[in-house]
């Protein structure tokens, strides 16, 4: 996997097969201390002592639903090769939290890449289950809900793939100028949909365009 987009995408689909009906993603990047922080949290069926010490495992499988893979020890390689780590913590019935730290100024550092895919996929590939996905930069950041907007679009909102991709479009043009040094985002943010607040709700952003 050459993009954490990638391992994201693999993460939360483990997180669905485990049961999920919601799962939170947040992207946080810290300009001062040069890490990039992916924490995924779900609330699904959870993993006992055992199977979170053997998760990184490539060969272990619990002889039930769990599909082997090797996309957790991929992304465990990948934060350790910068000088970062991943920890997960989970519960049996109490889901999950895997959390991945990424050395940003190390030459092995994978980019994020393309994070609007990522989440198409997810979206349109699983109706049934809710998001809610944010992106920090410093003190800046961009949220993105799908109960929220469900809630503002109505019930079926989820269904209409059209619209799915429109709102995750807007989400893009947002986070093409979201990156370090580029400008300040809150600039963005007042001349795109007049929010004066720079920790903006995405749907506040959306209804003032």
């Amino acid at each position: 996997m050459q993009e954490i987009s990638l391992n994201i995408l693999d993460i939360v689909e483990n997180s669905v097969h485990a049961g999920a009906g919601k799962v939170s993603i947040l992207v946080m990047s810290d300009t001062d201390a040069g890490t990039l922080t992916v924490t995924v949290t779900d609330d699904g069926g959870g993993m006992t002592a055992e199977e979170v010490e053997r998760a990184f495992d490539p060969f272990y499988t619990t002889g039930g639903s769990k599909r082997v893979g090797l996309g957790l020890p991929l992304l465990k390689e990948s934060a350790e090769l910068t000088g970062g780590a991943v920890k997960i913590e989970s519960e049996p019935g109490a889901g999950t939290r895997l959390t991945a730290v990424f050395n940003k100024r190390h030459l092995d550092c994978p980019p994020l890449g393309d994070v609007i895919a990522t989440l198409k996929t997810l979206l349109v590939g699983y109706p049934g289950v809710e998001f809610h996905y944010e992106h920090h930069v410093g003190r800046e950041r961009v949220v993105l809900d799908t109960e929220a907007l469900s809630q503002e679009n109505g019930p079926g909102f989820r269904a209409d793939i059209q619209a799915v991709c429109r709102v995750l479009d807007s989400l893009e043009n947002l986070l093409v100028h979201f990156k370090e040094g580029e400008m300040d985002f809150k600039s963005i943010l007042m001349r795109q949909g007049g929010i004066k607040e720079t920790s903006s709700n995405f749907n506040d952003l959306e209804r003032r365009k």
